[in-house]
């Protein structure tokens, strides 16, 4: 089973004394080599280790800087640690013979280790091993077998549990020289079932039948800074035996109660009624009585009834209980909400005056369903309303509304039964609206459809100005509106309204996702509002993307089709779509707040992002700040667009402290603080809809509050430039794409920071990645001479490199290797590199037909020369030409 890989460390997990030598005035140097897992702990093993005198941490080191040792000593690699102490020649408590415990930190695990040393002031050596747990498992089947009267059955399921040492490659026994002393935390996950519950491993059933329930165990080793090692799911069955248990007796412990109609009876009654045993398999019950009266647990009529609680198990053979009830009905009430209400011209008055008043008629089923039938509307005069109701005249009149003539309570106990009202019925001109959403809209491009457009009537024959007809958007940030009115366009009817009605169309200017309001005014008179829903559409690749939410979230079920989805990963948790038990884990849900997740689909797909926008101007509440922790953070970028690094300072805002050292990654690159500004090679960018990795290398946590006035940068000037100088970009960049390969193929990727050694004019070079023969990742000189490379993979994974000049096309091998991780080097201490011998220029098939060549200067010339030459294909793409 494959295991979740850590985030390399680059911050100490413990932190010793600052200014030892101030505070203790000698020390005891431990030279210490780790074997983990049988295997020797390199300057790549992403280990740490720090000693302690008692619960105080005097010294902590990981191997990032190896103390490299001739051959012969105690080895190659190890670890000094100057364990710091007194010796009671300052005037304090002595410690020397105190033993000295020493602690690893790997895999974001915390061991400890039995062998111990002493406290001296004088140098020692040691050879520890590491017992590093590797694996969880538990067995494939669990059975537990009890009859039902023993439920809920409790049992601890740590016996079932095993860890695991073994590496891919080799078996490994532990030899008990180490122990974890992580907290260890172990969280279930059970499908369509709420009868199994778990605290740790105690498991307790409490199954309503014989059943097969499908569990997925997480393991998670919880660290005092309050990062996690959690293993994939475990998967296994948990087998329940039980036996029935009948009814022996149900009783009511009331003879008789007095009720009033459409209250809940069925409720009241819960608190009264006994079913024994206790432990019985089927404990329901259900109340029947003569008649009708009694529907859903509610009496509808009044009167006096006898009801019967007869038991669901039909095993029972006893009688069952009664109780003698009688039922009152209230009185009926009707009465106005407001004395005066207004009625649209054309509304209907009725349902306008329904929608205004209390009523409660007690002989109906469903006492909130009303309509007219039930009441009389009398106006005193004609001519305001016609047979159905619609407002037909424009003034104000006085309504008397009264039950309708025989209708009478049925309990005999009459309440109010009319009331008046003062209707003003208002406005000639009828105006109603609607509109389209806006899907997958370029932002400040005029929609191509008609999402708003207005039906107007005017009945009265009233002197009318489409001029003054007018649209405004709900808006708090008016520098930032949702769309923009464009023009107001008269549009033959036909086809898009009924007979005497004309449309007036709003071509809208959409810049945000969301769900604007708007309200259509003429003369300054508010008439009608609605909604429009602009929404956009994102293509994920098949593989691992980085995903940011552009709007506050939703449902996993929601966003994406369950046949797409592999794997899904926060920070924190894991969702699993499992072959038998499909989705498993705790994800349910994806939050803009939680930070990016990472998603692995089997196919390239299409997200649709619909809602207010995690930073729409409209409501800029949800998502738009970050609490960032020392070490790793998974971010959100919340923003609908993208930014350069220059403009990273704008989106942390005044208040942000960087720290140097601070790193920023994405899925293709990264960008690193070197004290005073932000540092990346020109491919990197902030993009809408893709997430980052944030290191913050500070000692302190902050809080991220993106910027709700960051807005776009349009750059007009697109295309290439002429001249030479454009030639030589193309070549460049021909010859940088030899090195190609998928950022999607793998969930991680590595930022390193490299320095090529005795290299004339690095910038002139592309340095790529590999592992094995796969080309994984490439990097340019950023600053200094300094390379970026951002490559893709695995964890422990072997990376080599090659070199090619992007002038020549000379492809160069690179000495060394490093181990992948999520980080390597940095600007004051980048990776030390060595170029090899030079191989020659690698020659590309040129098959295809070109359309422009170039010189390796970047100069325009005749395709059929001999020589290097890079061409434009037909197909738009670069190729290195070799004729001879």
């Amino acid at each position: 089973m494959a295991l979740l890989l850590p985030l390399a460390a680059m911050a100490q997990h413990w932190q010793g004394p600052s200014n030892p030598e101030r505070l203790y005035p000698t020390s005891t140097p431990l030279n210490v080599q780790v074997n983990i897992n049988g295997e020797l702990a390199t300057a790549n093993s992403g280990l740490e280790l720090a000693a302690f005198i008692g619960e105080e941490c005097r010294v902590s080191v990981n191997t990032t800087e190896p103390v490299v040792v001739a051959e012969g000593t105690i080895g190659t690699e190890y670890f000094v640690l100057r364990v710091w102490g007194d010796d009671g020649t300052n005037g304090k408590e002595s410690e020397v013979g105190k033993e000295i415990t020493i602690r690893a930190f790997y895999d974001n695990i915390e061991y400890e280790f039995k062998t111990k040393a002493t406290f001296t002031g004088e140098a020692q050596q040691l050879t520890l091993n590491l017992d590093a747990v590797m694996d969880v498992t538990l067995p494939e089947t669990i059975t537990i077998n009890q009859a039902a009267s023993a439920f809920p059955y409790t049992e601890d399921l740590a016996q079932y549990i095993t860890l695991s040492y073994s590496t891919p490659d080799r078996a490994y026994e532990p030899l008990g020289e180490s122990f974890i002393i992580s907290p260890v935390n172990y969280e279930w996950n059970v499908n369509y079932t709420n009868e199994l519950s778990f605290n740790g491993t105690k498991l307790t059933v409490t199954p309503a039948e014989e059943a097969n329930y499908g569990v997925i165990l997480y393991v998670t080793y919880g660290d005092p800074k309050g990062v996690n090692r959690q293993f994939v799911p475990i998967s296994t069955t948990i087998s329940v035996t039980i036996t029935a248990v009948t009814v022996t007796s149900i009783t009511c412990d009331l003879d008789k109660t007095d009720f009033y109609a459409f209250d809940d009876f069925a409720s009241f009654m819960a608190d009264h009624i006994t079913i024994l045993p206790e432990d019985a398999s089927n404990k329901g019950y259900s109340l029947e009585c003569e008649g009708d009266v009694l529907t859903n647990g509610r009496f509808t009529e009044g009167g006096k009834y006898t009801v019967n609680i007869v038991p669901a198990d039909k095993s029972y053979e006893g009688e069952p209980a009664s109780i003698e009830v009688t039922v009152y009905v209230r009185p009926l009430t009707i009465a106005p909400t407001n004395q005066t209400i207004e009625v649209n011209y054309g509304s209907n008055v009725y349902e306008a005056i329904a929608a205004n008043q209390t009523l409660q008629w007690p002989t109906r089923t469903d006492p909130g369903a009303y309509g007219k039938s039930e009441v009389t509307y009398d106006f005193g005069e004609t001519g305001y309303v016609d047979a159905d109701g619609k407002a037909i005249k424009i003034g104000s009149v006085r309504v008397t509304v009264a039950l309708k003539d025989g209708i009478t309570p049925s309990a005999a106990m009459q309440g109010q039964s009319s009331y008046t009202v003062s209707v003003n019925i208002v406005s000639a001109l009828s105006v109603t609206a609607k509109a389209s959403g806006i899907t997958d809209f370029k932002k400040g491009i005029q929609s191509s459809d008609t999402p708003a457009y207005v039906y107007v009537t005017n009945p009265a024959n009233e002197p009318f100005d489409p001029a003054d007809l007018q649209i405004a958007f709900e808006n708090r940030f008016e520098a930032l509106p949702y769309a923009k009115q464009i023009e107001v366009v008269q549009e033959n009817a036909e086809g898009s309204a009924t007979s005497g009605q004309k449309v007036y169309v709003f071509h809208i200017l959409p810049l945000y996702i969301g769900t604007p309001s708007f309200m259509v005014t003429y003369q300054g008179q508010e008439l009608c509002g609605g909604q429009i829903t602009i929404s956009k559409e994102e293509a994920l690749s098949a593989g691992w993307t980085w995903l940011s939410l552009v709007t506050p979230g939703g449902a996993v079920n929601d966003l994406f089709t369950q046949s797409d989805i592999v794997e899904i990963r926060s920070q924190q948790e894991l969702l699993w779509n499992d072959p038998v038990y499909g989705y498993v884990g705790k994800i349910k849900a994806l939050n803009s707040d939680e930070g990016m997740y990472k998603v692995k689909t089997n196919k390239a797909i299409t997200v649709k992002w619909s809602g207010d926008a995690v930073m729409s101007p409209n409501k800029p509440t949800q998502g738009s700040s970050k609490t960032i922790y020392p070490g790793y953070n998974w971010v959100n970028y919340p923003y609908e667009f993208d930014i350069t690094v220059d403009r990273i300072r704008d989106m942390f805002g005044p208040d942000f402290q960087f720290a140097e050292g601070d790193l920023i990654k994405t899925q293709e690159s990264f960008a690193t603080f070197d004290g005073r500004d932000w540092k990346a090679d020109e491919t990197f960018a902030l993009k809408e809809g893709k997430g980052l990795l944030y290191f913050s290398n500070g000692v302190e946590e902050t809080i991220l509050n993106f910027s709700p006035y960051l807005e776009p940068v349009v750059n007009d000037a697109e295309g290439e430039t002429n001249g030479d100088a454009a030639g030589r970009q193309i070549a460049r960049r021909a010859v940088a794409d030899m090195f190609q390969y998928d950022v999607h193929a793998f969930a991680d990727n590595m930022s390193m920071v490299a320095e090529i050694q005795g290299l004339d004019n690095p910038e002139d070079y592309t340095l790529g990645a590999f592992v094995n023969d796969e080309c994984r990742g490439r990097g340019r000189v950023v600053v200094d001479g300094k390379m970026f490379v951002s490559a893709v993979g695995t964890s422990g994974e072997s990376v080599t490199f090659k070199l090619v000049n992007n002038n020549t096309g000379e492809m160069m091998p690179v000495d060394g290797t490093v181990s992948f991780s999520l980080v390597k080097g940095s600007l004051r201490a980048p990776v030390k590199l060595n170029v090899g011998a030079a191989t020659g220029i690698n020659k590309v098939d040129a098959a295809r037909q070109s359309s422009e060549a170039y010189d390796l200067s970047g100069r325009r010339i005749n395709g059929s020369q001999r020589g290097i030459s890079i061409e434009r294909m037909a197909d738009g793409s670069f190729r290195k030409i070799v004729k001879k």
